[in-house]
């Protein structure tokens, strides 16, 4: 299944549907990340090569509208600051009053779920 920029919705303006036929958008269109002179600069490990992205979203809890105003700004400055502890990279994001949607790129030494685990588990004991 390949999504089109239809399906992404809110980030329609921010995502493209990548022309080498990954599911995965990209802020670039696909192209990875590209610097001035046009050469991707993927990750490098001891071994690896990496670029690894993922689109994530989660919901607050019945999906009560709490996460508006400061409480909103103080979530993102918690993600912003748990993703940078963890190495991960957010791409793009949108924090709305009842949910989360997240690009962000994760090493593969961290798995998505462990990395989800961080960002949710951290930023919610941080904003009670």
């Amino acid at each position: 299944y390949t999504h089109s920029v239809s399906d992404l919705g809110v980030f329609s303006d921010w995502f493209k549907v990548p022309d080498r036929g990954s599911v995965n958008p990209t802020p670039s269109g696909g192209q990875g990340l590209v610097d001035a002179q046009g050469v991707q600069n993927y990750k490098h490990g001891g071994h690896t090569i990496w670029d690894c992205k993922y689109h994530l979203v989660w919901v607050t809890k019945y999906r009560y509208p709490i996460l508006g105003g400061d409480v909103g700004l103080r979530c993102r400055e918690l993600l912003r600051e748990i993703a940078r502890s963890k190495e991960m990279i957010i791409y793009a994001g949108s924090i709305n009053r009842d949910h989360v949607h997240i690009l962000i790129g994760i090493p593969p030494r961290l798995s998505v779920s462990r990395a989800v685990q961080f960002l949710k588990g951290k930023s919610s004991h941080k904003l009670l």
